[in-house]
């Protein structure tokens, strides 16, 4: 395995930053969708269209053994390959698309690299990975213990923290602990935002791609928006973890 990785692109350095930080892993997925990407032809090489497969083009791809199951590499630029290797460059969305079913992996022996399983590829594709996982609406009035973690999640409130401070929306964020028996006896964590309404899914989703990538004691974490009412309430006498600072919120409405 190589012990230097320089990145070569924009997109390998957002795979260094993500595989470095949690925080970086939503910005890595947009830059993986937007890239071009490098693959070995397993067969005759298909007629290319300004140094890149075309759309509708027939490809054999060559697949190698990972974990015990076969997979298809690619590459996120020449310098990951072997010296001399003959590639095709394609774009990473038109691979996901032809390859669907199939488990993947980038830079395969590189210092930084990543397997994709086919449901990961299936929400890069549909774009609800950037979305939330699963929604809970309550179906009836219910009582809820809520209160300060006894374990507190500091990697997990860190990694956050990290996220926030790149997404202007989001003004304040807290964490609880919290039982609700329609949800899981056991309990979990709640992650309060103080964001608009029509932000929320879209933060939501950043926010889960975050704490799916930071290991955590707690079987669950949900999120809710901050208004004041129900089980947001509780934070309204509660320190956030998270503060966006009144300088960056001025600038914040700039840069947007």
């Amino acid at each position: 395995m190589n012990a230097i990785f320089e990145p070569d692109n924009l997109l390998e350095l957002a795979l260094k930053k993500a595989a470095d930080d949690p925080a970086s892993r939503p910005q890595f997925f947009r830059e993986l969708l937007d890239s071009k990407v490098l693959i070995v032809s397993a067969g005759e090489k298909p007629r290319l269209v300004n140094g890149v497969v075309p759309e509708g083009a027939k490809i054999t791809i060559a697949d190698v053994e990972h974990g015990g199951r076969r997979c298809i590499p690619f590459f996120t630029s020449a310098a990951r390959l072997p010296s001399g290797t003959e590639y095709l460059l394609l774009d990473a969305k038109a691979l996901f698309q032809i390859t669907r079913g199939a488990y993947l992996i980038m830079n395969p022996g590189v210092a930084y690299g990543k397997e994709f399983f086919p449901d990961e590829v299936a929400r890069l594709l549909d774009g609800s990975v950037f979305e939330p996982r699963e929604r809970y609406v309550a179906k009836k009035a219910t009582q809820v213990m809520i209160g300060q973690p006894s374990d507190y999640p500091q990697e997990l409130v860190a990694a956050l923290s990290r996220l926030y401070g790149s997404i202007a929306e989001v003004k304040r964020a807290w964490v609880a602990f919290y039982q609700n028996p329609e949800r899981d006896k056991e309990g979990g964590l709640l992650i309060g935002l103080d964001v608009e309404a029509g932000d929320m899914d879209r933060i939501s989703g950043q926010s889960g791609i975050v704490i799916e990538s930071v290991p955590k004691k707690q079987k669950y974490v949900d999120l809710v928006r901050y208004d004041g009412s129900g089980v947001s309430g509780y934070f309204s006498k509660q320190k956030p973890f998270y503060q966006r600072s009144a300088i960056r919120q001025f600038l914040g409405k700039f840069t947007q």
